[in-house]
């Protein structure tokens, strides 16, 4: 029982995951570079909130939506190009190895949000 339970634990660890949290204004866009070996599995899931001034926090706006592309910068190739909505998940398989650059773009935040202004 006790070996079942560590065996888990260990798996648990054992995983690579990593988050990241940023700000965006409507139609900013961020861009990552990570360096990626090849036949690398890249999964994610995002979730946007807008800042209401009025009520001091952030909160749910189903109106948002998100652009996600990643390039290949050796093979200069476009490896996804995906739009979603407020939140959802995103994939691709790095082709080659070496540098890819990954971009989050937000749009259509109602006026009044932190990301229309």
């Amino acid at each position: 029982m006790l070996r079942s339970a560590l065996l888990v634990a260990l798996l648990a660890l054992a995983s690579i995951t990593n988050g990241l949290h940023f700000y965006l204004r409507d139609g900013e866009q961020q861009c990552f570079l990570e360096e990626l070996p090849k036949g690398f599995l890249v999964t994610g899931h995002y979730k946007t909130e807008e800042w209401r001034e009025a009520e001091k926090r952030y909160v749910e706006n189903p109106g948002i939506t998100v652009s996600m592309t990643a390039d290949d910068n050796d093979a200069l190739h476009r490896v996804m190009n995906q739009k979603g909505g407020h939140q959802g998940k995103f994939s691709f398989t790095a082709g080659n190895a070496g540098e890819h650059t990954i971009c989050v773009q937000a749009h259509g935040a109602q006026a009044g949000g932190w990301l229309s202004s």
